[in-house]
């Protein structure tokens, strides 16, 4: 809003220039007729705000016709995004799904083999029979499901083909692909001439659909790679855009790949096609080598796999970033709106960029503006006349009291004046005139009184003049004696009655003075000695902190060495800690050594048992070798020697038994002497830790004392300088004192420069007269200079009392003490 009138004020004060320019160098618009000026004035003001309520309208309702057409416009453009992002997702959703699948995998191992089995002449035999014997036309080639032949292929074909149909039928899809390891395209849905063929060697090695298959068979499961869209020679050269994943076995080894074909107009008919916001609204879907995905909704402004303009909203959608732009130029040359969307596309990058022109944006915008102008012509043509005939209604009235002015000016005060019974503003003009008219005609008659009256004025001044003069060369004896007119009497009165009451009082402050200086002796005095004393007390206490301070500064250092004690026992008590968890430990390692040598001991009982078998088996092959003759000869050899080998084992298995038992006697006396070690540094450990306690008490105790000291010295310092700043008033208190003996030395002479009658029996009989206290009322003074101040007081303030001979009760306090109970006063303090 406060735009909005910062450009009405600056569009509208052009025209008040131009007015008051006109006004001041053309006399003739500045003595122009009411008659023409109103009228004048009423268009133009109904014109300004005409056309100020235009254009404050115009900027809101601009305002507003773009915010909602940029809202509504961004709506379409994030509805064809998510539209676009999902049929992605739908066809990646789909080739997962398809390579996942058993079938899938099935058709791919069963085609491939019977592929195979074709050799050589692979290509041609299944070309022929699919394509040039296929008794559909093209474009309907992939009704048939199995050749004539002998070949294997067709059968396997008919087993799968109907499946894969279905499968690019349901999903809009204009082929399927399903190639092996080899390269080879061993099954398409559609049968163009890339069917049967190699897609590392054949005629189709630079196409889109071979960079697919080589980026699938190097990825792995689950990976989708999508292609541009390039010109494609078995599809008429149509644009083609191939989608592919691989085909992994249940041994994760990838077999194959599967592909789909995406049809020319599959992207062109979600991102174009149905009604978009706006005549001059265009989409369209740039990849990351700056190809077209679409074409414009406009004729030949640009065509699929043309190269889009690098404008600035596209060179956003370059950088992977999502942006909107206003008045920027577009793709059809004009001003206007752009919005980029990135598309996920699983590795490769999409964007869609939408624009529309700022005219299309605000075409409903500028027909409400015509409209509006023309309701503003209207309303000016009605103001035009209305004020035509109000400035008539104005023109009549004021001609006549113009009329009835001009014999007023000329002294004709005889006339009745016109209008004066209406209600309006004329009315009030006419009043107000003929007011004036009355009003000067009474002033006419005051006029000869006051020259009759002007004579005596000029005696008065005369006698007030020079009886002024005296007052200000200090003579106040002087008094008016001739009487003036019975006007200008009270005038006469009052002056001597002034001149009068001031010679009293400049009599009363002259007394007074001599007062104040004998006091003033006496404050000086009193200052002195309190000057005296505050030093010598600001010195003791500027001793005593410091001696605070050194006491604070030892106590501090206390505190200090406690402290790093505490530190230290701190320290040691964590190193006992440490200690004990170590003793802790070798406790359980001796324990696990223990339980191992047991464990050990089992096992040698084992072996034992186990040679005291082997030496009986041995005996016992003895003995059947014996029986056996000379034959069993060489078996009793390898039976003693097989005896002989248990009998050391089990010695040695005897030995290292009796070792075992001794290392488990000398590991347990190893337990029990540092779990002896381990209960004496627990014993330390508490030593040291109620150590560390009584240091922290004291450590603490330190510091509040430390504390506490502070405090005192904060405070005995505050004291000092309280000390100090109490001498300073004292000495400037005795400045003063010696100040104002010297004021009133030079009042005392300022009152010499005077004359008067100093009497003071007549002046207290004065004040009490004064004050209308002369019955008694007042209760008895005594007499000296208490009373004498309290007169020369009344007589001062009696200037201001009325001197119409009314009493008034008037209470003045003392204006001094008593020099003893000054001196008290002071002493006290």
């Amino acid at each position: 809003m406060p735009a909005i009138v910062s450009k009405i004020t600056s569009f509208s004060s052009p025209f008040w220039h131009v007015a008051s320019a006109l006004t001041k160098r053309h006399p003739a618009i500045r003595n122009m007729s009411l008659k023409y000026k109103i009228p004048m004035a009423i268009v133009g003001l109904a014109f300004i705000t005409a056309l100020s309520v235009l254009l404050a309208s115009a900027i809101l309702i601009r305002s507003a016709q773009l915010k909602a057409s940029e809202d509504a416009f961004f709506l379409s453009v994030s509805s064809r995004t998510e539209q676009l992002q999902t049929w992605v997702e739908n066809m990646r959703a789909t080739l997962l799904t398809a390579s996942a699948g058993q079938q899938t995998i099935d058709a791919l191992y069963t085609l491939s083999s019977t592929f195979k089995d074709l050799g050589n002449d692979a290509t041609t035999v299944l070309q022929n029979a699919y394509i040039a014997s296929n008794p559909n036309p093209s474009g309907k080639r992939h009704l048939l499901d199995k050749s004539d032949g002998p070949e294997l292929y067709h059968s396997q074909h008919a087993k799968f083909h109907k499946t894969f149909r279905i499968l690019m039928q349901q999903n809009g899809l204009y082929d399927v692909f399903l190639i092996n390891r080899n390269g080879d395209v061993v099954y398409t849905v559609f049968k163009e001439f890339d069917f049967a063929d190699n897609v590392l060697s054949g005629g189709i090695s630079k196409s889109g659909l071979s960079k697919v298959y080589q980026q699938a068979m190097a990825g792995k499961s689950g990976d989708i790679f999508i292609s541009d869209f390039e010109r494609y020679e078995p599809s008429a050269g149509g644009f083609a855009l191939f989608m592919a994943t691989p085909i992994v076995s249940d041994m994760g080894k990838t077999v194959g790949v599967l592909a789909f074909q995406v049809p020319e107009d599959a992207v062109e008919e979600i991102t174009i096609g149905g009604a978009l916001v706006g005549s001059s609204t265009d989409t369209y879907v740039v990849t990351e080598n700056g190809r077209l995905l679409t074409s414009s909704r406009h004729e030949g402004r640009f065509f699929i796999g043309s190269t889009v303009k690098r404008l600035a909203h596209v060179e956003v959608g370059f950088k992977g970033k999502e942006a909107t732009f206003r008045n920027v130029t577009l793709q059809s040359g004009n001003v206007g709106t752009a919005q980029t969307k990135i598309i996920d596309t699983y590795g490769s990058k999409w964007f869609l960029v939408a624009e529309r022109d700022n005219s299309d944006i605000l075409s409903d915008f500028y027909n409400l503006i015509k409209f509006l102008a023309v309701i503003c012509a209207i309303a000016l043509s009605v103001v035009a006349a209305l004020g035509a005939a109000l400035a008539r209604s104005f023109f009549i009235p004021i001609t006549g009291l113009n009329a009835s002015i001009q014999n007023v000016a000329l002294g004709n005060l005889e006339d009745s004046i016109p209008f004066v019974n209406r209600l309006d503003e004329i009315g009030m003009i006419a009043n107000s005139l003929d007011e004036m008219r009355t009003a000067l005609a009474a002033a006419k008659n005051l006029e000869i009184e006051r020259a009759n009256d002007q004579s005596v004025q000029s005696e008065v001044v005369g006698q007030l003049t020079g009886g002024l003069k005296c007052l200000s060369n200090g003579d106040l004896t002087k008094a008016i004696e001739t009487p003036f007119t019975e006007t200008y009497e009270p005038l006469r009165n009052y002056f001597n009655e002034t001149a009068q009451k001031f010679s009293d009082s400049m009599a009363q402050i002259s007394g007074a003075t001599e007062e104040i200086r004998a006091q003033s002796g006496e404050i000086t005095k009193a200052s002195e000695e309190l000057a005296h004393r505050t030093e010598v007390q600001a010195a003791t206490l500027e001793q005593t902190a410091a001696a605070m301070d050194e006491l604070t500064a030892s106590v501090k250092s206390t505190a200090m060495g406690v402290k790093e004690v505490e530190d230290v026992v701190t320290e040691a008590r964590k190193d006992a800690d440490q200690c004990g968890i170590v003793v802790m430990a070798a406790v359980s390692a001796m324990s696990e050594i223990e339980k191992s040598s047991n464990q050990i001991s089992q096992i040698i009982s084992v072996i034992d048992d186990i040679a005291f078998q082997t030496n009986l088996l041995a005996l016992n092959a003895g003995v059947e070798a014996a029986r056996a003759g000379d034959v069993g000869r060489g078996f009793a050899v390898v039976a003693s020697e097989v005896g002989a080998l248990a009998q050391r084992a089990s010695m040695a298995a005897k030995e290292i038994k009796n070792l075992i038992s001794t290392s488990s006697q000398q590991v347990e006396s190893g337990v029990e002497r540092v779990k002896e070690a381990g209960y004496a540094l627990r014993k330390i450990a508490s030593r040291v830790t109620h150590i560390s306690t009584l240091t922290s008490n004291i450590a603490v105790g330190a510091k509040e004392q430390s504390i506490k000291l502070n405090e005192i010295n904060v405070s005995v310092n505050q004291l000092d300088h309280a000390t100090q700043k109490n001498a300073a008033m004292a000495e400037e208190a005795s400045a003063a004192s010696q100040l104002m003996t010297t004021g009133a030395k030079g009042l005392s002479q300022l009152i010499g420069r005077f004359n008067f009658t100093k009497v003071l029996n007549q002046s207290e009989t004065w004040a009490v007269e004064s004050s209308g206290l002369v019955d008694g009322s007042m209760l008895d003074e005594p007499e000296g200079i208490e009373h004498t101040a309290r007169t020369a007081t009344a007589r001062s303030l009696d200037i201001f009392l009325p001197a119409d001979g009314k009493t008034t009760a008037v209470f003045v306090p003392p204006l001094q003490m008593g020099t003893a109970n000054m001196r008290g006063v002071w002493q006290d303090f």
